[in-house]
């Protein structure tokens, strides 16, 4: 999609919109008529104006995977895992292939000895809906004292929850190899796909994440399936059909409906409360924002309605630019109006007054599209390597390119080229050049590190 595509298709079938929203400051000091018109804009898009227009879900407790996950947390915190049983059931440290019958003898029992945590487990990945409530109270909010988003009870308690699911199903698989049954591990990966899926429909960012990271612990489980049996008959074979089978689960659709729901109310909130107000602009550094470059009336009260209306109506058209670009493949160029990358850590912020608050709320989206871009070619990379070590059980030697193995080569998110592949040494490695453009399929001397590869055989562990 070119850049005047995007660009025309934000005010495609408006034609009054080009000349009210970039009418001259002058003709609209305040916003309000630019703002009244980026609303009906809005109101095209689908987007909510608030949080209470997402649409409401009633999941029994029963049915919804949050429920458990609170118990599990509450469950742990009373009866916490010992260092054994928490290195064994979640499995971060676990190396199959260097552990000893007197580790795998202590991971068995550590499995047996929590059989509250198993039974429960079970119980969560069985469920068909997940949901957590969003009870966002925004009239007690001040700025100053308060988290922007002061969650109910069990959000916050429930993501770490999420990944020790995520890392118990892996842990499992990787015990199920090491007794050589099979079955039991591929069982274990489609557990944890379905823990991802159960969590993908959220709309918060950080569920989002967990789902895609849940599914990423699964990915990571296939391939070590195999590396450890990839040349059994019909092993390769199964992984290429799961990851077929279970597809991507993953969105951030759902999370730009959110952001902005958050953002406005947000910003409401400001425009009825002053004291909100002030923690409103401490956020985003308002000591170093150039209120005298854009022409603020000297007014306060007029000052404060043109801050938000003129960050509310950016706040709707950045949105809206991300909205049909977010499935724009990585490598292609944004258009200028895209909200700029901000590092927070290193204090970077906008320093614009009418856009400051819509590009501090959006500029994560570079990292958003980042990860996704990532995940995507996590699963092309490991699918396709799959397909080569199944090549090679049925030919008896590798490929000498991808070309014979599929009938179209997966497209790298990051360059737009087909991945890469060579054989190596006895085996093969299957890579994207990642979010860089240079990685070049290498050994890492610590860990994989932050690129999607797959080699075969695994380079040996350093202890």
């Amino acid at each position: 999609m070119k850049r005047l595509s995007i660009v025309g298709g934000l005010v495609g079938g408006f034609l009054l919109f080009p000349a009210l929203i970039c009418a001259k400051q002058e003709d609209d000091p305040l916003w309000v008529k630019r703002l009244a018109v980026a609303k009906v804009l809005a109101k095209r898009e689908g987007f909510p104006l608030s949080l209470s227009e997402l649409p409401k879900r009633n999941v029994p407790d029963a049915d919804n995977a949050a429920t458990y996950l609170s118990q599990l947390h509450d469950m742990k915190r009373k009866k916490p895992l010992s260092d054994t049983e928490s290195c064994y059931l979640e499995g971060v440290a676990f190396n199959i292939a260097k552990a000893t019958p007197e580790q795998q003898g202590q991971a068995m029992r550590a499995f047996a000895n929590r059989k509250d945590i198993a039974d429960l487990v079970e119980k969560i990945v069985a469920c068909k809906n997940y949901y957590s409530p969003i009870r966002l109270k925004l009239s007690k909010i001040t700025f100053q004292s308060a988290p922007v988003f002061p969650y109910p009870a069990y959000p916050v308690d429930i993501m770490s929850e999420l990944s020790f699911v995520s890392h118990y199903f892996r842990t499992k698989t990787l015990h199920s190899l090491r007794e050589r049954r099979l079955q039991e591990a591929f069982e274990s990966i489609r557990k944890g796909f379905r823990l991802a899926r159960v969590i993908a429909p959220a709309y918060r960012s950080n569920e989002i994440l967990n789902a895609m990271f849940t599914e990423s612990d699964a990915w990571r489980g296939l391939e070590t399936i195999l590396q450890f049996a990839g040349e059994a008959s019909g092993v390769a074979h199964a992984v290429a059909n799961t990851i077929k089978q279970e597809g991507l689960t993953t969105t951030f659709a759902r999370t730009l409906l959110f952001e902005i729901a958050t953002s406005m109310d947000m910003m409401e909130l400001g425009r009825r409360n002053q004291e909100a107000l002030k923690g409103l602009k401490s956020l985003v550094m308002s000591e170093k924002l150039d209120f005298a470059a854009y022409h603020y009336p000297t007014n306060p009260a007029q000052a404060a309605t043109r801050f938000i209306n003129a960050n509310e109506t950016n706040l709707i058209l950045k949105t809206a630019l991300i909205k049909r670009t977010i499935s724009a493949p990585y490598y292609q160029k944004l258009p200028a109006a895209f909200p700029p990358e901000l590092d927070f850590v290193k204090g970077v912020y906008s320093k614009k007054p009418d856009v400051c608050i819509a590009e501090d709320c959006l500029s994560v989206w570079h990292i958003y599209r980042r990860l996704f871009a990532k995940h995507t070619v996590q699963r092309a990379v490991l699918l396709t390597g799959a397909h080569v070590l199944a090549w090679k059980v049925k030919h008896g030697a590798f490929p000498a390119s991808l070309k014979e193995v599929v009938s179209s080569v997966p497209l790298d998110p990051f360059d737009g080229k087909p991945l890469r592949y060579r054989k190596e040494g006895a085996g093969y490695v299957v890579y994207s050049v990642g979010e860089t453009g240079k990685y070049d399929g290498r050994v890492f001397e610590k860990g994989r590190g932050r690129e999607s590869v797959f080699r075969y055989p695994a380079p040996p562990q350093k202890p």
